[in-house]
């Protein structure tokens, strides 16, 4: 029986071995499904299928975040963006980036590419030029565009950093007031890009000379792109599967078992009421209680107005 994954013929397996291998991946959770006929196995990765956006900061004529020992940030972001673009494709996704050479991109213009792309997960990736609180290593930040959900990422992509990167991690960080932060665009795509789920992700600091020094090693590049992929199929893991790798329930709808609805109950007169009763005032005057109260009322009659003398 033959085994495709990401829709591409890889194995050839025994009946009994493909249907023990199709049980462990599904209590795993990986999206796995047999075709129509039983007779191949289809296992697709956690982004296969998946729209994702990458935008690697500054460049063109914005190359002033730079390290002393000639790491320029520009250069570096796009190194590791066009790295884990590689990585994505190959297991599937599909992959934009906002640029792939040394051009000028505004914020606006990167905003508009997200909007007429409309992708799955948005990431920009960057660099930091200063140390948070004296602790460098990894951060994500997000802010508003789909907070649930972007927070979500920003942690899985924050876990898998600080296990795949030599460097500690920093964590996730909420963005409360973008708009506010002049001259920074990044912070503001953040949060306008309305329900997609959009992080900033800084990988170490140019700033200080032993984490820059890290930045210029390929190596370590190429697992900061490691750590990202890594992070972005846990995060597609744990929702729902692509429509073309998710199984058909073959099951029937459960029945609804209807229960009848109590029978009404005779109203029991509030505190309103019976001072309305003990102090022989109309219930119109009580506000909200329109009910007739089970007693009369004994009210004095009313005054004749007394008419004009001839």
């Amino acid at each position: 029986m033959e085994v495709h994954l990401n829709d591409k013929p890889r194995w050839d397996f025994p009946a009994e071995v493909v249907g023990a291998l199709h049980e462990v991946l599904r209590e795993l959770e990986i999206p796995v499904h047999f075709d129509r006929h039983g007779r191949r196995l289809h296992i697709c990765s956690a982004v296969h299928g998946r729209r994702i956006l990458l935008d690697p900061g500054h460049g063109g004529e914005d190359r002033f975040d730079r390290g002393r020992g000639g790491f320029v940030e520009a250069d570096g972001v796009l190194d590791i963006a066009l790295l884990l673009s590689s990585m994505l494709e190959r297991a599937g996704a599909e992959v934009k980036l906002t640029r792939e050479e040394d051009i000028t991109l505004t914020g606006p213009e990167r905003r508009r590419i997200a909007a007429a792309w409309r992708p799955d997960v948005f990431l920009s990736l960057h660099t930091a030029g200063r140390k948070a609180a004296g602790v460098g290593g990894p951060r994500v930040l997000y802010s508003y565009s789909a907070p649930c959900r972007s927070r979500h990422l920003a942690r899985r992509l924050s876990l898998h950093l600080s296990g795949s990167c030599r460097l500690p991690g920093r964590g996730t960080k909420f963005v409360w007031s973008p708009v506010k932060i002049p001259g920074d665009p990044y912070l503001v795509l953040l949060a306008t890009l309305g329900r997609v789920p959009a992080v900033l992700v800084e990988f170490a600091v140019h700033a200080d000379s032993e984490e820059e020094d890290l930045l210029l090693d390929p190596d370590f590049r190429q697992e900061c792109a490691t750590g990202l992929f890594n992070g972005l199929a846990d995060f597609f893991g744990r929702r729902r599967a692509p429509h073309r790798a998710r199984e058909v329930a073959t099951t029937s709808a459960p029945e609804i078992e209807v229960t009848p609805s109590p029978p009404p109950q005779t109203p029991v007169r509030g505190w309103a009421e019976d001072e309305a009763l003990s102090e022989q005032i109309p219930l119109s005057r009580i506000p909200g209680r329109f009910t007739v109260p089970r007693e009369p009322i004994n009210l004095p009659p009313p005054e004749r107005s007394r008419g004009r003398s001839g």
